[in-house]
């Protein structure tokens, strides 16, 4: 049985073009979604209805239509690009041909209703064709799998988990414990990977891992924030993120306003091989062996996840985020991940305000990113990583050497963010980054990631690295061991008693 009806789909695609307000409300409805749509160009044509309807707040025009859907056409292996743009271009000129009728609008309720059932069934027969195949071939925990990825797709959209009966819903709540026991790697958190020393004497040798006092790390659904003064580290902080995410293996969609594509894919490469930045950039210091040490982390890195790095040096808003995303994810044929995005005071809000950078516009940014980390991917969710700046009266001086010469920061709070306290009651867990300079700690640059919150647990001094911002790296050990080394040479046994010498 073929579980689609694309003249149904095109249908409801007239309607939506001819009266606004149903647009409006599937715009706002949870349930519904582009997966209702199973051929190509009606899926596209959706989105780009939606997309200009978050910014105009009206239906589309038939050229404005064209020149979004022809932005957002997935790649194809069948058609080109021009192609694909004429065939959608006739498809929408067909749509506004012939308007919607009253009959029609009127039964838009059991169109829906009709297409869920059919998206429903898509759903089911390929996660048994999926689970059938692995099965003849020996592999029964991959076609289990298949059958789990399906039975969380259906929660994800079921009812049960927004509402229902709390004795009622304990079954469903068993059966996601029993999943997550089974299948833990389906609910794994993606760590941050970033791994310091301890704040209050950061001289010691012993490393600890950030993840350990963040639950493991960035889960589904969640936005989460870096907070911290002009060159504290946060894009630094984003980019070992991304980093990380790919190297175990993670699909990473890394959004940059801030700078340019080039710029942060350069500042990737100085990271991985730990050739200096300013020898990407200045491109007559670079030598040979450099190209080659280059080249042979590149193949390495080749075999690990993938960063797809997007610039918007214009601006954009959540909206164009969102979009570029699935965009991604419809031309690598596989789910993204993780979004991180650098950073939320750039990005521009939907909607009239006196300035964009008021408390009410960022609040309606980070209220945007955290309801794209929720809605993500039929409300499985996605984690969403991204910088907010810190009040510089707050944070300038807040990480100091006492007069043993250990580390006397200052705790972080909320009011510590820019444009309190919307970003900060929209993220799961905020990172606060207290940046010293040498000149301020006699020793070297280090940097205090501060929890400063986790969920609805408690905060935390977190722990401090050595940067090495040269080659792009957020801690860096020989950077680490240079710091003990400086260290051990001020320190004197006077009297019995450990001083620091004066300098």
């Amino acid at each position: 049985m073929e579980y689609y009806d694309i003249k149904l789909e095109r249908t409801l695609l007239r309607i939506m073009l001819t009266d606004s307000s149903i647009t409006k409300s599937l715009m706002e409805s949870p349930e519904f979604g582009e997966a209702i749509f199973s051929e190509n160009n009606n899926r596209t044509i959706y989105k780009s209805i939606i997309y200009y309807f978050k910014l105009h707040g009206d239906n589309p025009q038939a050229d404005s239509l064209f020149i979004i859907s022809r932005k957002l056409l997935p790649v194809s292996k069948l058609y080109n690009k021009h192609q694909q743009a004429e065939k959608i271009k006739l498809l929408i000129n067909k749509l506004f041909d012939v308007p919607a009728n009253k009959k029609e609008i009127n039964s838009v309720s059991d169109i829906i209703e009709e297409l869920t059932i059919l998206k429903k069934g898509r759903t089911i027969q390929n996660s048994i064709i999926e689970a059938a195949e692995q099965l003849e071939k020996g592999e029964i925990n991959l076609a289990e799998k298949a059958l789990v990825e399906y039975k969380l797709d259906f929660l994800a959209e079921s009812d049960l988990v927004d509402e229902g009966d709390y004795v009622e819903d304990w079954i469903e709540r068993a059966r996601l414990i029993k999943l997550k026991q089974r299948h833990p790697e389906l609910f794994d958190a993606i760590p941050s990977g970033i791994v310091g020393y301890n704040p209050f004497n950061p001289y010691e040798e012993e490393k600890i891992n950030l993840d350990m006092f963040i639950d493991g790390g960035f889960y589904n659904g969640e936005l989460h924030l870096i907070v911290g003064d002009s060159g504290a580290g946060k894009s630094f902080e984003l980019m070992e993120f991304a980093y990380r995410a790919a190297y175990i293996g993670k699909e990473v969609g890394f959004f940059t306003i801030e700078m340019s594509k080039w710029k942060q894919a350069t500042r990737l490469d100085s990271r991985i091989t730990g050739i200096p930045y300013r020898d990407f950039k200045i491109a007559t210091h670079f030598n040979k062996e450099q190209y080659k040490k280059w080249k042979q982390k590149m193949e390495e890195f080749s075999k690990k996840g993938r960063i797809h790095i997007v610039g918007f040096p214009k601006g954009c808003t959540v909206v164009s985020i969102e979009a570029k995303a699935k965009e991604i994810e419809q031309r690598i044929g596989k789910s993204l991940d993780i979004i991180i995005v650098d950073y939320l005071n750039d990005i521009k809000p939907t909607g009239s305000y006196n300035t964009e950078k008021d408390w009410g516009a960022q609040g309606q940014i980070s209220w945007a990113l955290k309801q794209l980390a929720g809605s993500w991917n039929r409300n499985k969710g996605i984690p969403v990583i991204t910088a907010n700046q810190g009040k510089s009266s707050s944070l300038l001086g807040k990480l100091k050497l006492n007069s043993k010469g250990m580390v006397d920061f200052k705790k972080i709070i909320w009011n510590d963010v820019a444009f309190s306290p919307l970003p900060p009651q929209h993220a799961s867990i905020i990172i606060g980054l207290l940046y010293s300079t040498v000149n301020d700690n006699k020793t070297a640059d280090m940097i205090n990631h501060q929890i400063v919150k986790n969920r609805d647990n408690g905060t935390s001094p977190g722990v401090v690295t050595f940067p090495n911002f040269s080659i792009c790296r957020i801690n860096s050990e020989i950077q680490h061991k240079k710091a003990i080394r400086t260290w051990e040479k001020r320190k004197q046994i006077i009297d019995g008693e450990e001083k620091v010498e004066e300098i």
